[in-house]
């Protein structure tokens, strides 16, 4: 299971670990989540975990952050 949390049949992932997952470095995801206000599924101790599920929002908030630092926009799939 690759060392991430499993709770309820859902597999939860750390920052790290979804910085690893998406090839993106940790900083920008981190920058990502908080600028988009990105829940996490849960804490456990002071360290945050994301669903799987997830991660199309957090593939958005990423896409969203470069294209404003390169000065264009991106629509939202839904």
């Amino acid at each position: 299971m690759n060392d991430a949390i499993v709770s309820d049949d859902r597999r939860l992932l750390t920052l790290g670990q979804l910085s690893e997952h998406l090839n993106v470095a940790s900083h920008r995801l981190k920058y990502a989540i908080d600028q988009h206000r990105i829940a996490p599924a849960m804490r456990v101790g002071i360290i945050r975990v994301w669903s799987e599920s997830d991660l199309p929002q957090i593939k958005r908030a990423l896409a969203q952050v470069a294209a404003n630092r390169r000065g264009g926009h991106v629509h939202a799939k839904s």
